[in-house]
């Protein structure tokens, strides 16, 4: 083994406090003549008495003296004047005194220990990395398997609440269309004392009828429930008989639960139906609903705006014509419902829309363009002036035309769709000098009494009478 030795450190030892306890100390004067040099020059005496010292030895170790001054004569130290060593001293071990031993051996022993820590802490690591990595795939791997398992029992779960919904539509006889194409959506009303109870379509069974004013723990409602119950409970017990069931086998309380949970939902529609409260909370909740809610909402206000069109000029009968000319292709298609539109006009409408040809028009309520934002900002300023208060302002659900039909511009043709000569500005064509017969347009037709529709001026602000009286000057 082999070790460096600085010069500076072996100045400043002091040789003195070398002790070694439990053993008598002997003081013995031990000259250091080596050998130096410094910087080439010789050493002067002075300089050599630098290297001498007492040293603290035990009885035991004076026989020891000879081979260490021996093992330091004889060795050659290149140092400068200053006495700090140029080049490191390759010093030799086997030539120490026998003192020495023990110190390198404790010194071998912990750097043995040392290094056996080290080679530990690093297998340890190995084993705690290899360790993690077969926890993460354990976990991935159960992970996935209660995903599939949790996907196979919601699966089985919303095929149970399907039945419940149809075993209940059943049982209260809505589902399905009218003879009209209308939606069999109304929920029966609750029986009065004395009255009977209606039969469903096998003339045989009694139709249900809840009492929609209580919940599910009014005795009428929960044997309503119990009997929505025990049908399902029979389909579950035909399903576990089947050689692939596909129900998940449900205890009777957890199909009670799902049965007073529709019931519930049953009810909302109800006084929705039935209550001016309900249809309010009910549109005040799909107006703040998901995207789906919304264009169900969307295409509602569509249709309740045709309505009122309709009832406000003498009805249909007198509007004929309103769909075909709301029924254009730079418009989005959002019906869901052909309760409130005429069969053949939805029917057609679906086609088209499955061929790429979009064409309901829709907006929300609280949807203006700007030049009406305008002119209502102008009216209720003056409204202001005259009254100091803007409340209790009307406020009607508006659907955007044909620009043809609201302004004094070239009228945009749309493909496949005929322009009539009503819908072509006669002061356009005045200041163009254009004819019907070089814009394509046809004659109106003699059934849509929409191009003869007188528009009914009561309740207008009498800015907007003005308006009217010059556009028709």
């Amino acid at each position: 083994m082999q070790s460096f030795l600085n010069a500076g450190e072996l100045e400043q030892f002091d040789y003195s406090q070398m002790s070694f306890p439990n053993e008598p100390q002997v003081s013995t004067q031990v000259n250091f003549s080596g050998h130096t040099s410094f910087a080439g020059q010789p050493q002067s005496p002075e300089e050599q008495s630098m290297y001498r010292g007492t040293f603290q030895l035990p009885a035991s170790h004076q026989h020891n003296l000879a081979g260490m001054q021996n093992s330091v004569q004889g060795h050659h130290l290149l140092m400068d004047r200053h006495g700090v060593l140029n080049e490191p001293v390759l010093m030799r071990t086997d030539n120490y005194p026998t003192m020495m031993g023990p110190v390198l051996t404790e010194m071998q022993n912990t750097i043995a220990a040392l290094q056996a820590q080290v080679k530990a802490a690093t297998a340890s690591a190995e084993t705690a990395k290899a360790t993690a990595s077969l926890v993460q795939e354990a976990q991935v791997t159960a992970t996935t398997a209660n995903r599939k398992i949790q996907l196979k029992s919601d699966g089985r779960k919303n095929r149970v609440q399907v039945l419940i919904q149809n075993k209940a539509r059943w049982a209260l006889g809505i589902g399905g269309r009218n003879v009209d194409g209308t939606a069999n959506d109304r929920l029966p009303h609750a029986l009065q004392p004395g009255e009977e109870a209606e039969l469903l379509e096998d003339e045989k069974t009694k139709k249900a009828h809840p009492n929609w004013a209580t919940g599910v723990s009014d005795p009428n409602n929960l044997q309503f429930c119990i009997r929505i119950k025990n049908l399902v409970m029979e389909h579950v017990n035909t399903d576990n008989k089947s050689d692939s069931p596909i129900l998940g086998n449900p205890t009777e309380q957890q199909v009670l639960v799902h049965v007073k949970t529709y019931y519930k939902t049953l009810r909302r529609n109800y006084l929705t139906q039935t209550t001016e409260r309900g249809r309010a909370r009910d549109l005040l909740k799909r107006k703040q609903s998901t995207h789906r809610s919304r264009k169900h909402e969307k295409a509602d206000d569509h249709c309740s705006a045709v309505q009122k069109f309709e009832e406000k000029h003498g009805g249909a009968e007198n509007t004929v014509g309103d769909y075909d000319l709301i029924l254009t292709d730079d418009m989005s298609s959002e019906r869901s419902d052909n309760g409130n539109a005429p069969k053949d006009v939805f029917d057609a409408h679906r086609k088209a829309s499955g061929a790429g040809e979009h064409g309901w028009e829709v907006r929300t309520k609280s949807w203006r363009s700007p030049w009406t934002i305008r002119r209502q900002t102008l009216e209720d300023s003056r409204a202001l002036g005259a009254s100091g208060s803007l409340t209790g302002k009307h406020r009607v659900p508006r659907f955007k035309c044909l620009p043809q039909n609201v302004n004094d511009s070239a009228p945009s043709l749309v493909r496949k769709k005929v322009l009539y000569k009503s819908m072509v500005s006669k002061t356009w064509m005045e200041k163009t000098g254009t004819t019907y017969e070089q814009m394509g347009a046809v004659p109106d037709p003699p059934h849509f009494t929409i191009f003869k529709l007188q528009l009914d001026i009561d309740g207008l602000h009498k800015t907007e009478k003005e308006y009217l009286a010059d556009d028709e000057a």
